[in-house]
């Protein structure tokens, strides 16, 4: 009768046991789950992303120069084009964010409204380039101003011996001539419409705008500085593109950063990436990557606006 007893408590024993330790388990389980959690929904508490897809014409730059940099110390914009330079504010802000140790997985450029699709469609993460506002709508997210209104500069590029077109200094001038653009550049479409001009002709791509000017099919075409000293843009089939000097032309809208809200990681990456947005910009650092890497043009700074 006893040993039935002992037999007895043991097994009870055992259940106990058995039960508190399933029970620490499920405690221990639940309480992953939530620091997990926590980790996700804080991208400042250092959640790793494995690799982002994202649209870029940096990928070279990115590949020899970009990610070899401590991302927490001051990075040299010189020599990198705005493209570049936006692509770094970007890799930066994504660690000041607290997305350690993020790499980005490169998807081909298209045109510039497919790009734009594929972030709203959330085939992509982010469109590493910096558009305007007028191009963003529900489905994704807008980061703070990267460019506020009326700092985005433009000359008005022609080929070299248009001598005629050269000699612009007023609007009125301007309007005998022709242009080129994209109807999906908002901005700039707008402003050449309200401008008057004897035609604005429409091209989805930027290459076709260039050869149209160059080929002398167009008077000219509105384009960014580069940064060099003469202005001038070399086309890839040696071509050249000079701007009318002394008048320029500025977009009134302000751009920004597009992160896709259909993209499964969406939400996060846009959390840490307004966060070191605002970090660079509280320091200086995007208005020093634009003025380094020459978006900020000295040269032009008192040219006449046209607009």
């Amino acid at each position: 009768m006893m040993s039935q007893r002992r037999i007895y408590v043991r097994k009870i024993g055992n259940l106990f046991i058995s039960c508190l330790s399933f029970s620490c388990f499920i405690a221990f389980f639940l309480t992953c789950l939530l620091c997990l959690a926590g980790i996700m929904g804080n991208p400042g508490s250092g959640w790793a992303l494995e690799t982002l897809p994202i649209i870029s014409e940096a990928q070279t730059v990115y590949e020899q120069h970009i990610k070899n940099q401590d991302p927490y110390e001051q990075l040299d914009y010189h020599g990198l084009t705005r493209t570049e330079a936006d692509l770094a504010l970007i890799w930066k802000a994504l660690h000041e964010g607290g997305l350690k140790n993020v790499n980005f997985t490169f998807i081909e450029s298209r045109t510039l409204a497919r790009n734009i699709q594929m972030v709203k469609d959330g085939e992509v993460v982010l469109f590493a380039h910096d558009l305007p506002v007028g191009d963003f709508e529900e489905t994704v997210f807008m980061t703070i101003p990267i460019i506020p209104p009326r700092r985005f500069e433009k000359g008005i590029y022609t080929i070299p011996s248009h001598t005629e077109l050269l000699k612009v200094k007023t609007l009125e001038e301007l309007k005998n001539f022709t242009a080129v653009s994209s109807r999906s550049w908002v901005a700039d479409w707008e402003i050449l419409e309200k401008m008057q001009l004897k035609k604005v002709f429409d091209t989805v791509k930027f290459q076709n705008m260039l050869d149209m000017v160059a080929n002398g099919r167009v008077d000219f075409a509105v384009l960014d500085f580069p940064n060099r000293e003469d202005l001038n843009r070399t086309l890839s089939d040696g071509n050249i593109l000079t701007p009318v000097p002394g008048v320029k032309i500025v977009l009134d809208v302000s751009r920004h950063f597009m992160v896709s809200r259909k993209h499964p990681d969406g939400q996060l990456v846009f959390e840490a990436l307004q966060k070191g947005l605002k970090i660079l910009e509280e320091r200086g650092e995007i208005e020093r990557a634009l003025t380094e890497c020459g978006f900020y043009h000295e040269k032009v700074k008192d040219w006449k606006i046209l607009n």
